[in-house]
């Protein structure tokens, strides 16, 4: 039985020194890049890549991401993650598709319709002042109620350079009189005379506020301009009889919040500045982060602000996230050696990792002091990829 013992405890020792030894060669070995897909398998994603000159080994196991709207082609940019060969090769595990020529987001917004085609459901509809270009593709979810004037929806669809979204999907969350109970959020537009209880305006839209309606005011207190969530029943005059309001944002208050909305308006030169988005003034400043990911900031882009609200109603903006745009390019981000500069200076034509970077005067070159800009830096590139493969830099930062 000692012996037995003696016996498993050895085993034990082993395995657990055996353990020990291959966690850091496992961790050592993984890598995480990402660049342009240069080559394919004939016929088939599986088999051999080439990403930016290395060879990606691509399985049936390995975790294809093109969720972005974008399809693996010749001259996307990816993400590749997986275990690095003694070859140098990279046998991958995930795969994400992170943008491409043609790149499409969808826009996912919700309001109440005012206007529909004289005749059935095809054609163009207005839900919440935006006009909604339906067609016999677009699928209409009705469970939760029909479509009629001043019923409220969510949209899914892609916005266009004139201002429409072009539907994919329409969800009816509640019909005029039909006694289901919904939310939506908005600004306060009008409050009662006297006290809270009375008719409210949200977003242009008649509140019905009772002495049984739940007020919840721990994050804000009830004012003119406030961002508010309401619960409630949609009449048959289009009007909405509240169970509930919550507070989120009140004018002044430190509290951070975030809407949704279309660009109406951006500044003349640049994006710092005063931008319009669904009417209200939204201050973008030079540490206000805009993300463009997913899309360029662009009138009739769909966004997501967060910031904070004002006295006077507009907001200062910490974050705006685009979420979809009618500009189709794909934004990327390279990190790469410079391989080649102009002839003087740095505007001009730079080659970052073999792709061709256009520099101009509105480029952003981020440095510090002791690091010069010469063949052989590490950059990060931010910008926009054209149809010819290249990139326009928006942002350079120099790494080292």
């Amino acid at each position: 039985m000692k012996i037995r013992s003696i016996i498993l405890l050895a085993l034990l020792a082993s395995l657990l020194t055996a353990a020990a030894s291959a966690t850091p060669k496992d961790k050592k070995n993984k890598v995480e890049f990402e660049g342009f897909i240069e080559t394919l398998p004939v016929g088939s994603l599986t088999g051999d890549w080439t990403v930016s000159g290395r060879t990606v080994h691509v399985t049936a196991s390995t975790h294809i991401k093109q969720d972005r709207g974008i399809a693996v082609d010749i001259g996307v940019f990816v993400e590749v993650r997986g275990t690095l060969m003694t070859d140098g090769s990279v046998d991958a595990t995930d795969i994400d598709v992170e943008a491409g020529l043609g790149a499409i987001h969808e826009a996912r917004f919700t309001g109440f319709v005012t206007t529909l085609p004289a005749a059935g459901l095809i054609g163009d509809w207005v839900v919440k002042g935006r006009t909604v270009r339906v067609s016999n593709a677009t699928h209409i979810k009705m469970e939760h109620g029909l479509v009629a004037v001043n019923a409220f929806v969510e949209v899914k669809g892609f916005p266009e350079a004139d201002g429409s979204v072009t539907a994919d999907d329409i969800t009816v969350d509640a019909s005029p009189g039909n006694g289901r109970e919904f939310d939506f959020e908005g600004f306060v537009g009008k409050l009662p005379a006297g006290g809270l209880t009375g008719d409210w305006t949200v977003d242009g839209h008649t509140v019905h506020v009772a002495a049984a309606t739940r007020l919840k005011q721990e994050q804000a207190t009830a004012a003119l301009n406030a961002f508010v969530d309401v619960k409630g029943i949609l009449l048959g005059d289009g009007t909405i009889n509240a169970t509930e309001i919550e507070v989120e944002a009140a004018p002044g208050s430190s509290r951070q919040f975030d809407f949704h909305g279309f660009i109406d308006k951006l500044p003349d030169s640049g994006l710092i500045g005063d931008w319009t988005v669904d009417g209200h003034t939204i201050h973008v400043a030079g540490d206000t982060h805009v993300h463009q990911e997913n899309g360029i900031a662009a009138e009739n882009a769909f966004v997501r602000v967060t910031g904070m609200l004002l006295a006077d109603g507009s907001i200062a903006a910490k974050d705006v996230r685009v979420e979809a745009s009618p500009v189709r390019e794909g934004r990327v981000k390279l990190d790469g050696f410079v391989e080649q500069l102009p002839i003087a200076g740095l505007i001009g034509d730079w080659i970052v990792s073999g792709r061709k970077v256009h520099v101009s005067v509105d480029t952003s070159i981020k440095r510090k002091k002791s690091l010069v800009v010469a063949v052989g830096s590490l950059v990060e590139v931010n910008g926009v990829l054209e149809a010819d493969g290249t990139i326009t830099a928006g942002k350079i930062k120099l790494k080292l």
